[in-house]
């Protein structure tokens, strides 16, 4: 018999990952439903590379820009917390913090630190 994973959890760990391994300007649409983050990265994060990149560790998300016509969110991903947090989905959400933090480096964006939560938007707010 399988147990019943409350979803709620993983996106309260998402959401504390984001802010643990994220950098300084990233912040995060809490959903009102479904079971995809809505994260909006700091100015100069290309997500359709950062997507090809994702690809070459094993990680999924999807670009914000093929939800729109006229590209207007290419800073941000969707990413999937539905299923159940486990050390892999840990260790992925830091590598894909770490793939921003160095594309945001590239481009003399500061580094978030880790102690602060990344900033919150509620749903439907752009």
């Amino acid at each position: 018999m399988e147990i019943p994973v409350d979803p709620r959890c993983g996106l309260d760990l998402g959401v504390a990952a984001i802010a643990r391994y994220f950098p300084k300007g990233t912040s995060v649409v809490l959903p009102s439903g479904g079971f995809f983050l809505w994260v909006e990265l700091p100015e100069g994060v290309e997500t359709a590379q950062l997507f090809e990149i994702a690809q070459t560790h094993d990680i999924a998300i999807a670009p914000g820009a093929i939800f729109s016509r006229n590209l207007q969110f290419r800073r941000h991903i969707r990413l999937n917390y539905g299923r159940p947090w486990s050390p892999d989905v840990e260790r992925e959400m830091c590598t894909l913090g770490m793939l921003v933090r160095h594309a945001t480096a590239e481009r003399g964006t500061p580094r978030h630190g880790g102690n602060k939560d990344p900033e919150y938007m509620e749903d439907g707010e752009p």
